[in-house]
């Protein structure tokens, strides 16, 4: 069974699903991709794509906008555009000439179902609750994908969920209790590491880089909240400095500090909720304008799993009264090794064997 991956096209440090699709591919008898060189794996056969220009173009943006649901973020980010959406069709059309798959995998990659709609291949796909119907509609995004769909004489949508009725499975990287969606065709896959509890140390993680709070403020509170305290603090942050016990770069490793955290302050992202709930952090959740981050913190929330700020009140005052709440109660420790537990349903694993099984 030949199974030709497509992830998304956008990389960066918060958002990128590498990993997830390293796993993917390698999990495979015969396995290729299409995408960016991030995406490459030794020994598998690799498409580049070349949205790359694009992809810098998003990357060095200064411009931070609230977004309120899966088609505006793919609008804002450039990633709906017609010329573009038009030429990464016919890309994907043609290494599906080339590689001849017996099925598609996409990873929140709108053009990769359009594309295994228009060459008759069974696609399956990765899905959220950021992607589900439920989610606001953002007219220029639908106005652009049904002009790229009349293209190709399919039928036309009203929102972007729409398009997923195309795939066979929906695979969801959670479980039902963290992120409920009422849908056809899903299947929950929980997380690929839910890791042991470790000993927690005096360590403090913060990453909140996704945030509208400029990073000298991100910085300048930390500081003022933690500095000389007997916890040593990590900040993924542009401003490189190390003070006393305030350690701050853009280039933490995120997972090695955090196997030793005893709280993880972050701005709800999904790759940082992952992180939390692997590492079955204690969190502080500072929110933006960003609907799905809002989502991710509600669902810690309602799991009695963490403190939410909102970035108005990243201050001293209400972020210290938060981080002492969280140590000063053993239910949010509880419950977040509760809620993990709920995730460790197969991870990658599961979508590897449910696809072989349906191919075979």
């Amino acid at each position: 069974m030949k199974c030709l991956v497509i992830p998304i096209g956008y990389i960066n440090n918060n958002l990128s699903p590498v990993a997830r699709i390293k796993r993917l591919v390698t999990g495979f008898d015969n396995a290729a991709i299409y995408g960016q060189k991030e995406y490459q794996v030794k020994n598998i056969k690799f498409y580049q794509s070349d949205d790359l220009k694009l992809n810098n173009y998003i990357i060095n943006s200064n411009n931070k906008k609230n977004i309120h649901s899966f088609d505006e973020y793919l609008y804002v980010y450039k990633m709906i555009n017609y010329h573009y959406a038009i030429n990464e069709i016919k890309n994907i059309l043609k290494v599906i000439d080339d590689y001849k798959p017996d099925v598609i995998f996409s990873y929140d990659n709108i053009y990769a179902i359009i594309a295994s709609k228009i060459a008759n291949i069974t696609c399956y796909s990765s899905y959220s609750s950021f992607i589900n119907k439920k989610q606001t509609v953002y007219p220029k995004a639908i106005i652009c994908i049904n002009k790229i769909l009349s293209y190709y004489k399919l039928p036309q949508i009203l929102c972007i969920a729409d398009l997923y009725d195309n795939v066979k499975y929906k695979f969801v990287y959670s479980s039902f209790d963290y992120q409920p969606i009422i849908d056809d065709n899903i299947i929950y896959v929980g997380y690929d590491n839910t890791y042991p509890v470790y000993e927690k140390n005096k360590v403090i993680v913060v990453s909140i880089a996704n945030s509208l709070i400029s990073a000298n403020k991100q910085l300048r509170v930390i500081k003022q909240t933690f500095k000389d305290s007997p916890y040593e603090v990590y900040i993924q942050n542009k401003n490189s400095v190390n003070q006393s016990n305030i350690h701050s770069n853009n280039k933490l490793m995120l997972n090695n500090l955090l196997s030793k955290a005893i709280v993880f302050i972050h701005d709800g992202s999904d790759i940082n909720t992952d992180l939390a709930l692997n590492y079955h952090m204690n969190q502080i959740i500072i929110t933006n304008s960003f609907d799905h981050h809002i989502s991710n913190a509600n669902m810690m929330i309602k799991n009695n799993c963490a403190f939410k700020l909102s970035e108005t009140l990243y201050n001293v005052k209400y972020l210290y009264e938060s981080f002492r709440a969280l140590l000063d109660n053993n239910k949010y420790q509880t419950n977040i090794d509760a809620l993990a537990k709920s995730l460790d349903l197969g991870g990658t694993n599961k979508i590897i064997e449910i696809i072989n099984e349906q191919v075979q």
